[in-house]
């Protein structure tokens, strides 16, 4: 079995989509196709349920998932191990949830230097289909905008919206600005 061809199928699993895996590894889908047929072929099994909303795990696609994502683990603890990234900048995995205009056409942007700075960090852009009045928040952005400022990756001019959910319509969960 291919490393390459498993990273790949992680990354469709995590996106759902193979424009979006395609993206986040900086290869034509037409290539993430390709090889999600050939590891298919390869392990007689059909990993993924194609629809027009985008590619779910099958059952058998579930099971390789969590061993892909062992060995991702296994691999990039040997990475950093042997490179020594673990003492040099941020180290591990960031996803990030977002709308699909903001997941496709900022994010890719604004990662870009976060990422160069810290090699051993992997940045994960998820696009998320927004529902009306709902905004998708699945982390503390204020640690994390802590910890990036810390580390010197941005600066003031940075800005970050805070929006509690569900009630937005009450002051107490009026949108918080949270300036770096």
């Amino acid at each position: 079995m291919n490393w390459d061809d498993l990273r790949i199928f992680l990354s469709v699993a995590r996106q759902g989509t193979l424009s979006g895996a395609a993206k986040s590894l900086r290869i034509d889908p037409a290539t993430v196709g390709r090889r999600i047929e050939r590891l298919e072929r390869e392990l007689d099994a059909i990993l993924f349920v194609k629809s027009p909303q985008g590619y779910v795990a099958t059952s058998a696609g579930e099971r390789l998932t969590k061993h892909a994502k062992a060995a991702e683990q296994t691999m990039t603890g040997a990475l950093q191990e042997v490179r020594g990234a673990a003492e040099e900048g941020l180290t591990g995995t960031i996803r990030v949830g977002a709308p699909d205009g903001c997941a496709t056409f900022l994010l890719p942007h604004v990662t870009e230097r976060i990422v160069a700075a810290n090699p051993g960090l992997d940045v994960q852009i998820v696009a998320k289909a927004q529902r009306k009045g709902q905004i998708v928040a699945h982390c503390a952005i204020e640690d994390l905008a802590t910890t990036l400022k810390a580390h010197g990756i941005v600066g003031e001019a940075m800005l970050f919206v805070r929006w509690p959910m569900p009630d937005v319509q009450s002051k107490a969960n009026a949108p918080k600005l949270v300036a770096l």
